[in-house]
This record gives structure tokens, sequence and C-alpha cells, in this order.
């Protein structure tokens, strides 16, 4: 028997579903290595050429000793970094506003577009 041709998949495999301020978004894209999203973090290495490297991307699922015990930690409860590989989490952010940023974040249900019209406007 043939086998039936492969359908494209019609799913962007980059989306990832958000919450943040009670809306639900569906965000897309790749990461274009700008740093905005994470300029804080102590893991965040600038590269000769201007870009931005995780240093603890590949090591996400192991426990950060920093982390765990720094007073502003990021790590999750278990002292991993499984959260912060998820970054930016939100569209209300400059770096998101202004374009910096490659993701992009789109309305799960366009009942919520009242709520982000009124809080995007606040910033």
């Amino acid at each position: 028997m043939d086998e039936l041709p492969k359908k494209k998949c019609a799913v962007d495999p980059t989306a990832v579903n958000v919450n943040s301020d009670g809306i639900d978004f569906i965000r897309t894209g790749t990461c274009n290595r700008c740093g905005c999203c994470c300029k804080d973090c102590p893991h965040l290495h600038e590269e000769e050429n201007g870009v931005f490297t995780c240093l603890i991307y590949d090591k996400r699922d192991q426990v950060c000793e920093f982390c765990k015990t720094a007073p502003n930690g990021c790590a999750d409860p278990d002292g991993t970094h499984r959260s912060c590989i998820s970054y930016p989490i939100t569209p209300f952010s400059p770096f998101i506003k202004n374009g910096k940023c490659s993701y992009k974040f789109a309305l799960k249900n366009p009942k919520d577009k009242a709520k982000f019209d009124e809080i995007n406007s606040r910033w």
C-alpha cells in the first residue's frame, strides 16, 4: 500500500502559549540574541559582534547554585533555569514595543482586545 502524501503542518513550531496580566497570548518567533529580555542575568554574555549568548541555555535542567542562593535569583523553585529560557513572556515590554526583540505576540482570544489596548496604552 502506498503512503499518503504528508501534509504541511499548519501549526507554527515556535508558538508558545503565555499569559500576561490575565490575557492569553501566542508568542511566535525565534531569538535574535538582542539580549533585551535577559539584560540583568549574570549568565548573559555579549559577544564581540554585539550579539548575546545565554551561558546556561544548554544547562537549563541543572541546578544553578548561584541563582538558587542569590537574593534576586531567577531560578525556578527547584533551582533550575527551565523558566528562564521561556523569556520574553509578556508583550508589555519596551523592547517588544520598539521592535528590538524579534518575538511577536498575538491575542489568543479576540475578546481580550479591549483589555490589551487598555494595558498597552498605559506604558
